[in-house]
């Protein structure tokens, strides 16, 4: 047999046979979260590897990397351009670089900045999760605090909030609630109310 498909087909082995022996790390995922150390995580990854005898720069280290990323860390890396999420060693250069403490506030107000009111998400559960993540965030102004708040809610709840002018959080909350309860009372109004069944049911066929 020709020597250089010999060695061809030994590579070929030996890669099938790094595929069926590698097995998955055993390391806790890493969030992004404020209780996560980045840099002791990264440190256990890098044990892990060398425990296995995965090359740091190889394709099996970025897969095992990338599966143990999970929450606003996942969604953190799957935003950077390709380049930078290319190999394991870049991935965990962004890692450092986003997640280290001195960038913890700007993690903080991605999430604030990223939170949505869902449709058919109870006001008080959209409420109670921007009120702790807004707490958590440092030297921002007041406006700024409520405008976060606002933005994130459902169209209607906008315009409704955004008459009462409110110029604290809570007046903004306050505010959010009040309307939340009006369009509760207006929707079992109209369920109770045979009239309305008959219009609605009229202007849906129209």
């Amino acid at each position: 047999m020709d020597r250089q498909l010999l060695q061809g087909h030994q590579r070929t082995l030996e890669k099938l046979t790094q595929r069926f022996i590698t097995k998955d790390i055993n390391i806790n995922k890493f969030y992004g979260y404020d209780s996560d150390d980045i840099y002791e995580w990264l440190d256990e990854f890098d044990y892990q590897l060398e425990a296995r005898e995965i090359s740091p720069d190889s394709k099996t280290a970025l897969t095992q990397l990338t599966i143990h990323i999970a929450g606003p860390a996942q969604e953190y890396i799957r935003a950077l351009a390709p380049e930078k999420r290319a190999t394991a060693l870049a991935v965990k250069e962004a890692l450092r670089s986003c997640y280290s403490s001195r960038n913890r506030e700007w993690v903080k107000r991605q999430a604030v900045t990223q939170r949505r009111h869902k449709v058919g998400e109870p006001l008080e559960d959209y409420v109670s999760d921007m009120v702790s993540k807004l707490n958590k965030l440092e030297m921002l102004e007041t406006s700024r605090i409520y405008g976060h708040f606002i933005e994130g809610l459902q169209p209607e709840f906008q315009k409704e909030i955004l008459k009462a002018k409110p110029k604290t959080l809570s007046e903004a909350v306050e505010a959010a609630k009040d309307f939340d309860a009006l369009s509760m009372r207006t929707s079992q109004h109209r369920e109770s109310d045979p009239l309305s069944k008959i219009l609605e049911a009229i202007t849906a066929n129209q």
